[in-house]
């Protein structure tokens, strides 16, 4: 069975998701999960406060991916 791996990246009280939803995704893909808290951002932290650090996360965790291969096709 494939192992998928996840960042979580979520507000610390989200208002609008369910905290344990992201424990019942985290064991269906049965694979590494990074968690990342955010403070001061909202539920849409791609656009708020902490949107360098979710971008940074997310390069982080796609180049640390074992499956992660790079293309410069563009």
């Amino acid at each position: 069975e494939r192992a998928w791996g996840t960042i979580e990246q979520k507000k610390e009280n989200d208002e609008v998701v369910d905290p344990a939803s992201s424990d019942v995704i985290a064991a269906a893909l049965n694979g590494e999960v990074r968690r990342l808290y955010l403070r001061r951002s909202g539920h849409v932290a791609t656009l708020d406060n902490e949107r360098p650090l979710v971008q940074r996360a997310t390069v982080d965790f796609v180049s640390d991916s074992k499956d992660f291969r790079p293309t410069h096709d563009r």
